[in-house]
C-alpha cells in the first residue's frame, strides 16, 4: 500500500490474507480468487516460509504455513488442508527451533 504522503515510500502492515490461482481450462486464463476456509487462520505475518505437501496417507495437498515476522520473530506452525480449506495449527513437542523468518525448506 503506498503512503499518499511519500508515495516512493510502502505503508508496512502484515496481512493473513490468502489467494488461489484458478487455472481454468481454457488457454492462457488464469483467475485469483479469495476461497473460503474454516477454522482460526494464521495471524497477521510477513517473510513467513509456505510449502505445499501430501501427507504420506495421501489426503492432500496440504499448505504449511512456518514462521514469519509480525513485530517479532514467530515459530508456529499452520496447516491448510486443501480438501477441506480448514486451518488448523500444529503444536510441536521435541526439540524446540527457534523463530525464524525468511527461511527457505
Amino acid at each position: 500500500k503506498v503512503n499518499p504522503a511519500a508515495p516512493c515510500c510502502c505503508v508496512h502492515r502484515y496481512l493473513n490474507d490468502l489467494y488461489t490461482l484458478e487455472l481454468k481450462n481454457l488457454p492462457n486464463l488464469y483467475q485469483w480468487e479469495v476461497p473460503h476456509t474454516y477454522g482460526s487462520p494464521p495471524t497477521q505475518r510477513e517473510s513467513h516460509t509456505a510449502i505445499s505437501y501430501t501427507p504420506q496417507n495421501g489426503s492432500g495437498p496440504n499448505l504449511l504455513i512456518y514462521g514469519g515476522m509480525s513485530g517479532y520473530r514467530l515459530g508456529d506452525i499452520w496447516i491448510l488442508n486443501t480438501s477441506t480449506m480448514t486451518w488448523n495449527r500444529v503444536e510441536t513437542y521435541g526439540l524446540y527451533i527457534s523463530s525464524h523468518s525468511i527461511l527457505i525448506f
